[in-house]
Protein backbone atom coordinates (compact mmCIF):
# COMPACT_ATOMS: atom_id res chain seq x y z
CA UNK A 1 0.00 0.00 0.00
CA UNK A 2 1.96 3.55 -0.58
CA UNK A 3 1.31 6.14 1.04
CA UNK A 4 -1.42 9.38 1.23
CA UNK A 5 -1.01 10.98 -1.64
CA UNK A 6 -2.43 14.83 -0.93
CA UNK A 7 -4.19 15.55 -4.68
CA UNK A 8 -5.81 19.29 -3.17
CA UNK A 9 -5.79 20.76 0.09
CA UNK A 10 -7.96 18.75 2.35
CA UNK A 11 -8.27 15.34 0.40
CA UNK A 12 -5.73 12.60 0.26
CA UNK A 13 -6.17 9.44 -2.10
CA UNK A 14 -4.23 6.09 -1.10
CA UNK A 15 -4.67 2.73 -2.99
CA UNK A 16 -4.20 -0.90 -2.95
CA UNK A 17 -4.75 -3.53 -5.60
CA UNK A 18 -7.21 -6.68 -4.74
CA UNK A 19 -7.04 -10.03 -7.13
CA UNK A 20 -10.00 -12.40 -5.75
CA UNK A 21 -9.39 -15.86 -5.68
CA UNK A 22 -11.14 -16.78 -9.12
CA UNK A 23 -8.18 -16.63 -11.07
CA UNK A 24 -10.64 -15.75 -14.30
CA UNK A 25 -11.75 -12.39 -12.07
CA UNK A 26 -9.76 -9.39 -12.75
CA UNK A 27 -7.52 -7.65 -10.60
CA UNK A 28 -9.26 -4.54 -9.14
CA UNK A 29 -7.43 -1.30 -7.79
CA UNK A 30 -9.51 0.27 -5.06
CA UNK A 31 -8.95 3.97 -4.03
CA UNK A 32 -9.43 5.43 -0.72
CA UNK A 33 -10.38 9.04 -0.70
CA UNK A 34 -10.17 10.95 2.91
CA UNK A 35 -11.23 14.01 3.24
CA UNK A 36 -10.69 16.18 6.17
CA UNK A 37 -13.91 17.88 7.71
CA UNK A 38 -12.07 20.60 9.29
CA UNK A 39 -10.61 21.80 5.84
CA UNK A 40 -13.42 20.79 3.91
CA UNK A 41 -16.62 21.24 6.15
CA UNK A 42 -19.04 20.46 3.19
CA UNK A 43 -17.45 17.33 1.77
CA UNK A 44 -18.82 13.92 0.81
CA UNK A 45 -18.29 10.63 2.48
CA UNK A 46 -19.25 8.67 5.41
CA UNK A 47 -17.36 8.92 9.12
CA UNK A 48 -15.59 5.09 9.45
CA UNK A 49 -13.87 5.38 11.87
CA UNK A 50 -13.75 6.24 15.33
CA UNK A 51 -10.76 7.17 16.34
CA UNK A 52 -10.68 9.50 13.48
CA UNK A 53 -13.80 11.98 13.81
CA UNK A 54 -12.05 14.90 11.26
CA UNK A 55 -12.13 12.67 8.15
CA UNK A 56 -14.78 11.31 6.00
CA UNK A 57 -14.18 8.52 3.45
CA UNK A 58 -14.95 7.81 -0.08
CA UNK A 59 -13.66 4.20 -2.50
CA UNK A 60 -13.68 4.41 -5.99
CA UNK A 61 -13.45 0.82 -7.35
CA UNK A 62 -11.68 0.87 -11.08
CA UNK A 63 -9.70 -1.28 -13.62
CA UNK A 64 -7.80 2.15 -14.98
CA UNK A 65 -4.34 2.24 -15.07
CA UNK A 66 -3.83 6.19 -14.67
CA UNK A 67 -2.15 8.01 -11.72
CA UNK A 68 -4.17 8.52 -8.53
CA UNK A 69 -4.72 12.20 -8.89
CA UNK A 70 -6.30 12.07 -12.56
CA UNK A 71 -8.34 8.91 -11.14
CA UNK A 72 -9.55 11.48 -8.70
CA UNK A 73 -9.88 14.10 -11.17
CA UNK A 74 -11.85 11.40 -13.52
CA UNK A 75 -14.69 10.31 -11.15
CA UNK A 76 -14.56 13.77 -8.76
CA UNK A 77 -15.49 15.53 -12.05
CA UNK A 78 -18.42 13.05 -12.58
CA UNK A 79 -19.82 13.28 -8.91
CA UNK A 80 -22.40 15.68 -10.12
CA UNK A 81 -23.93 13.53 -13.03
CA UNK A 82 -26.32 11.85 -10.23
CA UNK A 83 -27.67 15.45 -9.66
CA UNK A 84 -28.64 15.73 -13.42
CA UNK A 85 -29.62 12.38 -13.56
CA UNK A 86 -32.07 12.81 -10.43
CA UNK A 87 -33.41 16.02 -11.98
CA UNK A 88 -34.03 15.30 -15.84
CA UNK A 89 -36.17 12.24 -14.13
CA UNK A 90 -37.79 14.26 -11.75
CA UNK A 91 -38.41 17.96 -12.94
CA UNK A 92 -38.38 17.20 -16.69
CA UNK A 93 -40.48 13.93 -16.16
CA UNK A 94 -38.17 10.95 -17.11
CA UNK A 95 -39.04 8.40 -14.60
CA UNK A 96 -42.89 8.23 -15.97
CA UNK A 97 -41.42 8.13 -19.34
CA UNK A 98 -39.19 5.39 -18.64
CA UNK A 99 -42.50 3.57 -17.01
CA UNK A 100 -44.40 3.88 -20.37
CA UNK A 101 -44.68 1.58 -23.02
CA UNK A 102 -41.71 2.80 -25.26
CA UNK A 103 -44.01 4.10 -28.57
CA UNK A 104 -42.10 7.17 -29.86
CA UNK A 105 -39.50 6.91 -27.07
CA UNK A 106 -36.64 8.15 -29.66
CA UNK A 107 -38.54 11.30 -30.13
CA UNK A 108 -40.13 12.05 -26.70
CA UNK A 109 -36.33 11.06 -25.03
CA UNK A 110 -35.05 13.90 -27.75
CA UNK A 111 -37.69 16.00 -26.87
CA UNK A 112 -37.09 16.03 -23.01
CA UNK A 113 -32.77 16.40 -24.23
CA UNK A 114 -33.17 19.71 -25.84
CA UNK A 115 -35.64 21.26 -23.12
CA UNK A 116 -33.43 20.19 -20.67
CA UNK A 117 -30.35 21.49 -23.14
CA UNK A 118 -32.50 25.20 -23.51
CA UNK A 119 -33.02 25.24 -19.64
CA UNK A 120 -29.21 24.87 -18.65
CA UNK A 121 -28.53 27.67 -21.26
CA UNK A 122 -30.75 29.88 -20.06
CA UNK A 123 -29.39 28.87 -16.48
CA UNK A 124 -25.89 29.87 -17.62
CA UNK A 125 -26.66 32.85 -20.07
CA UNK A 126 -29.95 33.88 -19.01
CA UNK A 127 -29.49 34.17 -15.22
CA UNK A 128 -25.85 34.95 -15.50
CA UNK A 129 -25.10 31.66 -12.80
CA UNK A 130 -22.88 29.19 -12.94
CA UNK A 131 -24.64 27.08 -9.81
CA UNK A 132 -26.46 23.96 -10.71
CA UNK A 133 -30.35 25.48 -9.84
CA UNK A 134 -33.21 23.09 -10.25
CA UNK A 135 -35.97 23.43 -12.59
CA UNK A 136 -38.54 24.03 -9.91
CA UNK A 137 -35.44 27.06 -8.43
CA UNK A 138 -35.65 28.66 -12.17
CA UNK A 139 -39.59 28.47 -12.27
CA UNK A 140 -39.34 30.67 -9.32
CA UNK A 141 -37.39 32.79 -10.85
CA UNK A 142 -38.59 33.22 -13.82
CA UNK A 143 -41.75 34.73 -12.02
CA UNK A 144 -39.54 36.51 -10.02
CA UNK A 145 -38.41 38.06 -12.72
CA UNK A 146 -40.96 39.37 -14.48
CA UNK A 147 -42.42 40.97 -11.30
CA UNK A 148 -38.93 42.77 -10.85
CA UNK A 149 -39.26 44.26 -14.09
CA UNK A 150 -42.98 45.35 -13.94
Amino acid sequence: MKDWVEVCPGIAVKEWRHQPADPRARARRHIVVRKQISRRPLAGGKLLFEDLPDYRFSLYVTSLDLPLDQIWNIYNSRADCENRIRELKQDFGLEAFCLQDFLATEASFRFIMVAYNLMSLFRHFGLNSHNQAALSTLRSHCFAIGGWIS
